[in-house]
C-alpha cells in the first residue's frame, strides 16, 4: 500500500502528464484513501479528466471533485450560440439525433432534455456537450425510452454474464439489481479500471434506463 504522500505525488504527476488538463491551478489533498481535488480548470471536460486521473492512481478509494470551471476564453456571444455549437457537435455523430434532444443554456449551465433509445446515448450526449467551449456544467435530464420492453430479470442476467466474462472483475463480489430498467451495482472491485469497466457494461446493455453505481474500490478485490 502507498503512503498518503506517495498517493498525492502520483496524482500530481498524473495530472501534469495529462495533456487534457492544465494542472497548474489544481490542488490535491489526501486523507487515508480519500482524495479531494480543488482549484480551477478552463473546461468541464478538463474537470472530468482530472477526476479520472485521480481515480487511476492505486490506493485511491474515493475522489471528491471540488474543482470549479473558470472559462478563460471569451464565452460565445449568446446562449443561442452555445446551444448551436452543441447542436453542431451532435449533428456529426450518427449515434445521436439532435431532433430528439432539447438543449437549454443559462450562464454556461447546459440542461439536456428529450429522449434517446439507450443509456449509452444519454451519456454520450452529456460527454459531447462537456467538450464544447463555454460549457461550465451539464445537467443531463434526457429520458431513456428503449425501443423494446425487456424484463428486469433479463437485463440483470445479461449484465451479470457480461461482468463474469471480464478478466478484471470477480463476479462473486458484485451484486446487480434491476428495477424498472434502473440498475444498481454494489460490492467491490479491485481498481478504477474495473470500476469503469463495470459501468461500461451497464451502459451498453439493452433495456437499461439509469445506473446507480455503489461499487467501492478495494485492492483486496483484485
Amino acid at each position: 500500500m502507498f503512503s498518503r504522500e506517495e498517493i498525492k505525488k502520483r496524482i500530481v504527476d498524473q495530472l501534469f502528464w495529462d495533456s487534457r488538463v492544465d494542472a497548474s491551478d489544481i490542488h490535491v489533498e489526501v486523507q487515508d484513501s480519500k482524495v479531494t481535488l480543488f482549484g480551477t480548470v478552463p473546461t468541464a471536460y478538463a474537470r472530468k479528466s482530472a477526476e479520472s486521473d485521480a481515480w487511476a492512481v492505486p490506493g485511491v478509494q474515493m475522489v471528491q471533485n471540488n474543482i470549479s470551471v473558470q472559462i478563460e476564453q471569451p464565452l460565445p456571444a449568446s446562449p443561442q450560440d452555445l446551444r448551436d455549437n452543441i447542436r453542431n457537435v451532435y449533428r456529426y455523430d450518427p449515434a445521436l439525433s439532435q431532433e430528439d434532444i432539447v438543449i437549454t443554456v443559462d450562464d454556461g449551465v447546459v440542461t439536456l432534455q428529450g429522449a434517446v433509445g439507450t443509456y449509452w446515448q444519454k451519456k454520450l450526449a452529456e460527454q459531447k456537450a462537456q467538450n464544447v467551449t463555454g460549457v461550465i456544467v451539464v445537467v443531463n435530464k434526457i429520458a431513456v425510452t428503449p425501443t423494446h420492453d425487456i424484463l428486469d430479470e433479463i437485463i440483470a442476467q445479461n449484465i451479470i454474464e457480461a461482468l463474469d466474462r471480464n478478466v478484471d472483475i470477480d463476479i462473486d463480489l458484485i451484486d446487480v439489481k434491476v428495477e424498472g430498467g434502473t440498475v444498481t451495482l454494489s460490492g467491490t472491485v479491485g481498481d478504477w479500471s474495473a470500476y469503469k469497466t463495470a459501468e461500461s457494461i451497464v451502459f451498453f446493455t439493452s433495456g437499461v434506463v439509469d445506473l446507480q453505481n455503489n461499487l467501492s474500490i478495494s485492492p483486496l478485490a483484485m
